[in-house]
């Protein structure tokens, strides 16, 4: 049986987020993923143009999405969704920078 995973993400693709200093964090507009079945999934940020810089974290709403193949995050109720907020850690403010995400889903 196949399972359909549905996203809906608002945010400006154009657009120049800027970090906020003290936390070191940017929200990325609004994501919305749902499906008709349970699922778990995890992120695999990666960041283009600049070396110095790493992500740590990717949230949605309240809650971090794991980053680890081995331990998934699971969305029990079918749906996950809210500001996706993007944690970075750096020594030095960088320039501009693009990073990629790429989402990975699986059947629970």
């Amino acid at each position: 049986m196949s399972q359909t995973i549905n996203i809906i993400w608002y945010y400006d693709e154009g657009a120049t987020f800027v970090i906020d200093d003290v936390y070191k964090k940017v929200s990325i507009g609004t994501i919305y993923i749902y499906s008709g079945g349970k699922f778990k999934f995890y992120v695999i940020p990666k960041v283009l143009d600049v070396q110095s810089v790493t992500v740590t974290g990717v949230k949605i709403k309240n809650r971090f999405i794991s980053m680890d193949p081995s331990n998934p995050t699971i969305v029990t109720n079918k749906w996950i969704y809210g500001t996706m907020e993007v944690y970075f850690s750096y020594i030095e403010p960088p320039e501009d920078f693009r990073v990629e995400f790429t989402f990975v889903f699986l059947p629970l």
